[in-house]
């Protein structure tokens, strides 16, 4: 028979349990100081702990609320994938998940179609090529298509940052006085031939927040390889109006095809009377898919 000690801790275990939740959400901000990484819900923010391996501002993290503790820990994408093309210190990976990954690469750059280690917690592509696919993979090399019958990629910025003129921060912030930018090297004029015509052209923003909704942002493109030392509203071309909002930005026309011929090599934002808002830093926010034939 259970004793009333007993019960009392079974009914205690039940009511922990039912306090138990998880749900994902985007790290806005590190404090390393603390151990403590701010987070966004659904536009909610709030500061916890972590455990496993540290996320930084951009990662998806599941937050855990577990017997009243909530902590969280970092979602990760998968540990292997294929070189598309390497530049400037940097690879270009498509992950086993499907989705492109540019992290610096450690050691000497890995060559084009060889198989490496993502380390997405260290942001890098370890030294090496597997020589063999390991065990139990499900990779299968893919049949490229039939010379000019087109194709469809995910490009995800390398870079990111906001200037005032000086760097201020990885994240894409706008302000009277901040321009922002992403920065895709030239891996889309590599992948894009300047005879394809580009069918579909989205870029795609995941904001953080907005102390000015309704005022429209101006963006424009820019020929920077690498993060600059400095930049103004003068590193940009061209004006098209992007609204706040976490949204799918429609850039077929000018923009793509600057990106196609390598002309331009990123999107920017200008500062002045063009919002206050702050979108996710490199790769989480600024991805650009494009279909073309």
């Amino acid at each position: 028979m259970e004793t009333s000690e007993q019960f009392r801790q079974r009914q205690l275990a039940e009511v922990r349990q039912g306090m138990s939740s998880t749900t994902k959400a985007l790290v806005v901000a590190q404090d390393w100081d603390n151990g403590i990484v701010t987070v966004n819900t659904g536009g909610t923010e709030q500061r916890m702990g972590w455990i496993g391996t540290a996320p930084w501002p951009g990662d998806t993290v599941r937050v855990i609320s577990a017997g009243g503790i909530v902590f969280c820990a970092a979602v990760y994408g998968p540990t292997m994938g294929t070189v598309v093309s390497s530049a400037g210190g940097l690879s270009t990976v498509t992950g086993d998940d499907s989705q492109t990954y540019v992290y610096p690469h450690v050691g000497a750059a890995p060559a084009d179609a060889s198989r490496v280690r993502l380390d997405h917690a260290g942001r890098g592509v370890l030294a090496g090529e597997y020589p063999v696919e390991p065990a139990d993979s499900e990779f299968t090399a893919p049949v490229a298509p039939p010379s000019g019958s087109g194709g469809e990629a995910w490009f995800y910025p390398a870079w990111s940052g906001n200037w005032n003129p000086g760097f201020q921060g990885s994240a894409a912030e706008i302000s009277s006085t901040r321009t922002a930018m992403y920065g895709y090297g030239t891996q889309i004029r590599d992948t894009v031939d300047d005879s394809s015509i580009i069918e579909v052209a989205q870029l795609h923003l995941s904001q953080n927040w907005d102390k000015v909704p309704g005022v429209a942002s101006s963006m424009g493109t820019h020929g920077h390889g690498s993060p600059p030392g400095s930049a103004s509203n003068a590193d940009l071309s061209g004006s098209y109006a992007v609204a706040g909002g976490s949204q799918v930005v429609d850039i077929l026309g000018a923009v793509a095809s600057a990106l196609q011929t390598g002309s331009a090599l990123g999107v920017g934002f200008r500062s002045g009377s063009s919002g206050w808002r702050q979108y996710a830093a490199a790769p989480s926010s600024g991805r650009i898919f494009m279909r073309w034939h």
